[in-house]
C-alpha cells in the first residue's frame, strides 16, 4: 500500500532532549534536479560541515497536486545511490539519481520531490546535553529542462474573496512547472509585497490557493520572477 505524505509534514523533525540546539551541519546542492531529454543520471552533494559523522537517508517521491495542495507518493520510477550514506565530518557524499527509462517526448513532465532525512545518533543529546534537530531537506526533481521563457497565456490567476482572507489562485494549463518568487500585487498603481523570496509551484495541469497577508487589497494584476527568470513578468487578474 503506497503511503502519501502532504507537504507540510515534509518541514523539520526534532528530538526534544533540553535547553539547547545545535546547530543544522547539513548542506545539500544544487537545490532543484533537472532531466533534460535523454539524461538519465543526475548529481546531487550532501556536505558534513560538522565536527562528527552524519547519517541520511535519502528517498524519492512523485510530486502531485490535488485539491490546491502537495501530494508525495513513493516513487519507484526514479533510484537513488546510495540510499542511506554516512558522511564524514567536513566531507560530502556524491548522491546519484538515476531515471532508467528518460522520459519520452511530448506529455507534462513529472515531477518528484528528492528527500534528505538526517539519522538519529544513539548517545548524542546525551552525551551533549543539548537538542538536536534532525534535519530534513526537500529537493524538486524534474523529468524536464528548465524553460528558457516561460508561457504567460498558460498562467491563469485570480483572486477568491469568499472567506474570511482573501486567496490567490493560480492555475498553470502548461505542460512544465511555474514556479513562482518576489511576488507583488498591483492595486491603484501601488505594488503591495506578497512575498520576497520563493513563494510557491504550480505543477502541470495543477492549481494552488495561498492566503493573502493582511493590508493586500484586491488588484488589477500580479508581477512575479517566473521559474528563476532574471526579469520579473505581469500577469493580469479578472476584475472584481
Amino acid at each position: 500500500m503506497k503511503h502519501k505524505i502532504t507537504a507540510g509534514l515534509l518541514t523539520l523533525a526534532g528530538l526534544c532532549m533540553t535547553a539547547h540546539a545545535s546547530a543544522a551541519s547539513l548542506q545539500m546542492y544544487p537545490v532543484t534536479v533537472n532531466f533534460c531529454r535523454g539524461e538519465s543520471v543526475a548529481a546531487v552533494y550532501v556536505k558534513n560541515t560538522g565536527e562528527q559523522s552524519i547519517g541520511a537517508q535519502i528517498r524519492v517521491y512523485r510530486w502531485q497536486q490535488q485539491e490546491h495542495k502537495d501530494v508525495m507518493t513513493p516513487a519507484s520510477d526514479l533510484i537513488v545511490s546510495p540510499p542511506i550514506a554516512t558522511i564524514p565530518a567536513g566531507k560530502e557524499q556524491l548522491v546519484r539519481v538515476i531515471s532508467p527509462a528518460p522520459a519520452a517526448p511530448g506529455g507534462p513532465e513529472k515531477s518528484y520531490r528528492l528527500l534528505l532525512d538526517e539519522l538519529p545518533q544513539s548517545g548524542q543529546a546525551h552525551s551533549s546535553g543539548q537538542v538536536h534537530f534532525l534535519l530534513r531537506y526537500s529537493v524538486p526533481v524534474f523529468l524536464s529542462c528548465p524553460d528558457s521563457k516561460p508561457d504567460l497565456s498558460t498562467i491563469h490567476a485570480s483572486l477568491d474573496s469568499t472567506g474570511s482572507r482573501r486567496r490567490l489562485v493560480i492555475r498553470n494549463s502548461g505542460m512544465n512547472h511555474l514556479k513562482l518568487s518576489s511576488v507583488s500585487m498591483v492595486s491603484g498603481g501601488k505594488s503591495y509585497l506578497i512575498s520576497q523570496g520563493l513563494f510557491g509551484y504550480v505543477l502541470p495541469g495543477s492549481e494552488m490557493t495561498w492566503e493573502l497577508p493582511a493590508g493586500v487589497p484586491a488588484g488589477t494584476s500580479l508581477t512575479a520572477t517566473l521559474s528563476d527568470n532574471a526579469s520579473s513578468q505581469t500577469i493580469p487578474l479578472p476584475r472584481q
